[in-house]
């Protein structure tokens, strides 16, 4: 493969979105360039996607992504953007759940009052939970995800709706949805073998 093809080709803002760089660059070019990736740039990964398949990482591609981690996290380094970047957090999770809130209501529960109904209760949950996760002592083990699940929503639901004591994770089917079904989640039967893989 031509060196400025392929070059192009890694560049390109569909890098890894093989239909795109097919249709932009020819089948031909396409099945070169994924065998120069696999010869030189991916790294096979012990993670399998929902079809058994295994996991590939491109590290330049993902080098890339951990210079703008790092850039935010110098940006949330003071103590004035870090409530700021709480509060806007728990704003975009509750509006994605259709939870109806207001900033003042979650500028009080940051604030350290006392939650006074059901949508401050979700906001105090997401707040412990982003506490829980911002100590460095809590390391990524499968009892800490446990732990942040019941201390950012599993301990405000009904016992019901609660994950039982022997079940760390959901034990049915999840869907997005929009006019149809647009991503099923993986199996729930197998989600102890792949989060403990994960982890």
């Amino acid at each position: 493969m031509e060196l400025e093809i392929f070059t192009q080709m890694l560049s390109d803002k569909h890098a890894l979105d093989f239909k795109k760089l097919a249709y932009k660059y020819g089948d031909s070019n396409l099945k070169e360039y994924i065998e120069t990736l696999k010869a030189n740039f991916y790294q096979k990964i012990d993670l399998l996607d929902f079809n058994s398949n295994n996991i590939f990482l491109v590290p330049n591609k993902t080098n890339i992504t951990s210079q703008l981690a790092k850039t935010l996290i110098m940006t949330y380094s003071s103590e004035k953007y870090s409530i700021k970047a709480m509060e806007d957090e728990i704003i975009a999770t509750l509006s994605i759940e259709q939870v109806d809130t207001t900033r003042e209501s979650v500028r009080r529960i940051l604030n350290g009052i006392a939650p006074i109904n059901d949508s401050e209760n979700k906001a105090y949950g997401i707040k412990r939970g982003l506490d829980f996760i911002s100590d460095i002592s809590n390391k990524i083990t499968e009892e800490n995800l446990y732990k942040l699940y019941m201390l950012s929503c599993g301990d405000f639901l009904d016992s019901n709706d609660r994950l039982n004591g022997n079940n760390k994770y959901r034990d049915d089917e999840v869907f997005i949805v929009g006019s149809e079904v647009n991503h099923k989640g993986l199996d729930y039967k197998l989600l102890p073998e792949y989060m403990a893989n994960l982890i």
